[in-house]
């Protein structure tokens, strides 16, 4: 049975304890206190005592001092639902091995440009993501005129330089498939980076399903877009209304109704599916694939 057989109460002051693998028992320091209640994992018999596991490597020998009881059998149901529905999300499990790269300290703005090392190195190039921020990544910064802020159009360059903060912004895909294929092309590799933006969720995953990792902008926090800043395209003078929480991630995995994603910002993660997806779509469906 996984996660809780039990709980127990603290009916007087107890010293805690640790059980290393040879059972020898050592007690700590920390206290638990009397009216005090955990959960019970585990439960082990050492030297004629017994000992509940409270997680963390913390045990409570089973004394007067502690008044065990088990779940219900409503719980106990529950919990053996929960351990055959893991078993199930594990098997089908599936996880494509990009390693994390941060995008911190060097790139505080270039989670789009990270993104795209990552799964660049996944595919066995060796680059590095400040080389294909400085010298891959097509790049225009803010000008100022009679009070107003100019900057470029982000399907065509990334704003400002992703090293800055401030000073960077955020692209679109178009800049970052530009970047990795002049980067591809001088390789002289077969694959090349594509813009799958309007994808559907089901896309996506097939995607994921065929071994394909998928570059997906998202925001921060997978919440709603943040409309709150602005300026005026260069070349046009059109108002262009700019998302300040936007984010880019690696979607390189699932498991039962969570997806794994390699975070710039935090590395390996697991997000619901249902709010990644959600923020996708809010962002407006912008994804790239390398293949």
């Amino acid at each position: 049975m996984i996660g809780q057989i039990g709980k127990v109460t603290i009916l007087e002051n107890i010293n805690s304890n640790s059980i290393d693998e040879r059972n020898n028992v050592t007690s700590l320091e920390r206290v638990f206190k009397q009216g005090e209640e955990y959960r019970v994992y585990t439960f082990k018999s050492v030297g004629g005592k017994g000992y509940y596991g409270l997680g963390g490597g913390l045990f409570v020998e089973g004394t007067t001092a502690v008044k065990y009881e088990t779940p219900s059998k409503a719980k106990l149901a529950l919990l053996e639902q929960l351990r055959i529905q893991a078993e199930k999300d594990k098997a089908n499990e599936i996880f494509i091995p990009v390693k994390s790269l941060m995008q911190n300290p060097e790139l505080p703005n270039g989670c789009e440009i990270t993104s795209l090392t990552s799964v660049l190195n996944y595919h066995g190039y060796n680059v590095s993501k400040t080389v294909m921020s400085d010298d891959y990544l097509p790049k225009k910064p803010f000008t100022y005129k009679s009070g107003k802020r100019f900057g470029p159009d982000p399907y065509q360059y990334y704003v400002g330089n992703p090293r800055l903060h401030p000073g960077g912004w955020y692209s679109y895909p178009p800049p970052i498939v530009q970047a990795a294929n002049k980067y591809l092309g001088e390789q002289g590799s077969s694959i090349r980076a594509i813009d799958i933006s309007g994808s559907s969720r089901e896309q996506i995953l097939n995607h994921v399903k065929n071994g394909t990792p998928v570059l997906i902008w998202n925001t921060l926090d997978l919440g709603p877009p943040k409309a709150n800043s602005h300026w005026y395209l260069q070349d046009t003078g059109k108002y262009y209304k700019a998302i300040t929480n936007v984010h880019v991630v690696v979607l390189n995995g699932t498991i039962g109704d969570k997806v794994h994603v390699m975070n710039p910002l935090v590395g390996q993660v697991t997000y619901n599916a249902d709010a990644f997806f959600k923020s996708y779509t809010q962002v407006g469906k912008h994804a790239v694939v390398v293949q």
